[in-house]
């Protein structure tokens, strides 16, 4: 595990969460994107969802990045919410079919479950409500694209 007490790893904590002044959910594109100047971000590891591995939310990321989000969702931080692929656009910049369109395939083979994140731990409707707010996702909630999975 990655020593998460050193200035560049606060340094990036604090970059991610200044990222959500500006838009309330980020992907890992913009996560990368805000940590990439203080730690590396970039490598061989992919993020999967912890009872299936087969599914994938994003791939070539540090060790380094990767602890960074598990502790920031641990200490309540970071809350994911699984989204449509819409949400990532022409920034995919993940080479796997999407998970929801496999069926039981995406359980044998490796498949992407798009994830975006959120500041707080909001029901869906308040969620959705958040995204109206926010100009960028406005015609993605307006025409359906966006659906949030509850967490347990």
């Amino acid at each position: 595990m990655t020593n998460l007490n050193t200035e560049a790893m606060d340094k990036a904590r604090q970059a991610i969460i200044g990222g959500f002044k500006k838009e309330p959910f980020q992907t890992f594109v913009d996560l990368k994107k805000l940590a990439s100047p203080y730690i590396e971000t970039k490598g061989d590891k992919s993020y999967c969802h912890a009872k299936a591995p087969t599914l994938v939310a994003w791939a070539e990321l540090s060790e380094e990045f990767i602890d960074l989000i598990d502790d920031m969702i641990a200490k309540h931080e970071l809350f994911p919410n699984f989204v449509s692929p819409f949400w990532y656009g022409g920034e995919r910049g993940i080479d796997l079919p999407y998970a929801a369109l496999a069926g039981k395939r995406a359980f044998e083979e490796p498949h992407w479950i798009p994830v975006v994140f959120g500041r707080n731990k909001e029901t869906p409707e308040e969620a959705i409500e958040i995204m109206r707010k926010s100009w960028i996702m406005k015609k993605a909630v307006d025409a359906g694209a966006v659906a949030i999975v509850v967490k347990e």
